[in-house]
């Protein structure tokens, strides 16, 4: 369940009323792959997509999400992976929560050195939404 608010307006008033709201998780997204490694700007990146590939994952590299630009994205799944390092990352956590997605973050070193901690993640959460739908 999740506290949402609903906006009442009358002639002279306007006030918001708490309700509880049930949202089920959406279906998964039908994405055509096309493979775009040309796309990743550094090395990291280019590691992080064939990474991916080789897990069988089909990642989009630079995924927009209206005014939010993903550095990876699998986009059936709604994981977005972000580089830690990123300004602004609450703002973007808080506008991808809103539209369903989950945020995973990496460090270029991490990634370079042991990426198996970001495979796990992953997988946790697509284990856990292939269950829920």
């Amino acid at each position: 369940m999740i506290l949402e608010w609903k906006k009442i307006k009358t002639k002279h008033i306007r006030f918001r009323i708490p309700y509880f709201a049930l949202k089920k998780r959406e279906k998964p997204l039908l994405v055509p792959v096309s493979l775009e490694p040309h796309k990743c700007k550094n090395a990291e990146e280019k590691t992080l997509f064939h990474a991916l590939l080789a897990s069988n994952y089909y990642p989009t590299p630079y995924y927009k999400l209206g005014r939010i630009k993903v550095t990876m994205a699998l986009v059936p799944f709604r994981i977005a992976l972000l580089e830690r390092s990123k300004a602004n990352k609450v703002k973007m956590e808080k506008g991808l929560a809103k539209k369903g997605w989950t945020v995973i973050y990496y460090d270029a070193e991490e990634q370079q050195s042991n990426f198996e901690n970001v495979l796990n993640q992953i997988q946790q959460v697509t284990t856990a939404y292939s269950h829920s739908v």
